[in-house]
This record gives C-alpha cells, structure tokens and sequence, in this order.
C-alpha cells in the first residue's frame, strides 16, 4: 500500500528494502529460480511499471506508458539495507519512518 517492498534475513537480522512512488511503479514482479544457476534458489523482487506479456496485448489493456519523442520521465527509489530486524512490523517502521 506505501510503495514499500522488503526482503528479510531472519538467521542475519537483516533486511533489504526499497520505497518507491507506487503511482509510478504499481506493479511487484518475482522472478523465482529454482536451482538451474549454479544450483542456488532464489526470489528476485522487482518494482515495474507493469507486468510482463505480451507488448500488444498490454497496449489493449491500456497498462502500458507511453512517452513522446523528447518526453522524461522521473521518479524517486531508495535502496535500504538495515541491521539488527525483529520482524516485519520493525522493519516497515523503520523504513517508513525515514519517508
């Protein structure tokens, strides 16, 4: 609901967060690899515009973005590692509070 997308470390304490302009980015992808890499398991969170298919089929949904020749586009992301996490709440107060 905030813009806030957070990974925990539990056996470390640890935890990896970013924020961002939901508005912006109203879409949260995971990219799950299940060993095939050098046999490690792995979730990859990404924050996105929107989610992945095909390009014309988005544009009939109307979830695509659109920029004109010499058009920007600019929003902010922060990246947030954190040390000493209890848990989720903990780590959402923290990362809030700094927003």
């Amino acid at each position: 609901r905030e813009g806030f997308l957070g990974v925990i470390d539990p056996r470390h304490s640890n935890a990896y967060c970013t924020t961002f302009d939901k508005r912006f980015f109203p879409n949260v992808l995971f990219y799950l690899g299940y060993g095939g890499w050098r046999n490690t398991y792995s979730v990859i969170p990404q924050i996105a515009t929107c989610w992945p298919g095909s390009l014309s089929e988005a544009v009939a949904a109307g979830r695509h973005r659109v920029l004109g020749a010499g058009e920007m586009a600019e929003t902010k992301v922060d990246f947030l590692c954190l040390t000493g996490v209890r848990d989720e709440k903990d780590v959402r107060a923290r990362v809030l509070d700094l927003n």
